[in-house]
């Protein structure tokens, strides 16, 4: 089970599966934390799939890649997790990749994205729809 907490503040639900989580629990279940091994990237607009295409051999189209669905696979030769989750009426994906990969990936979703006209727009911007989207 892979959970992406909230970018406003700390999830009450996720802060429960957390408590929940121990060697003592049936079924076991252990937590492991990608905070300190992956990086995040949140990919937005309606030109995302089509700027994928370039890095990935998924077919993120949007009525292919349903909301919330999920694929581990190659992005940009460096291996990654790719989740819709869209924002209000915005197509999202997150993309988590080996944080040790992070520059050389964030240089390739940059060029990437010149051909869409895209640009980096940074997390109070994110943090903002997704409060809108929850309002």
């Amino acid at each position: 089970m892979l959970i992406l907490d909230s970018l406003q503040e700390p999830s009450k639900v996720l802060n429960e599966l957390v408590a929940d989580c121990s060697l003592d629990s049936q079924p076991r279940t252990y937590l492991l934390e990608r905070a300190d091994s992956h990086a995040c990237f949140a990919l937005l607009g309606e030109k995302v799939p089509e700027m994928l295409a370039k890095v990935c051999a998924v077919d993120m189209r949007l009525h292919k890649f349903a909301q919330l669905s999920i694929a581990q696979t190659s992005i940009a030769k460096i291996n990654g997790i790719l989740l819709r989750a869209d924002q209000g009426h915005t197509p999202c994906f997150y993309l988590l990749a080996d944080l040790s990969s992070a520059q050389y990936l964030w240089d390739c979703l940059i060029d990437a994205m010149q051909e869409f006209n895209g640009k980096p727009i940074g997390l109070d911007a994110l943090q903002t729809l997704q409060s809108q989207k929850n309002t």
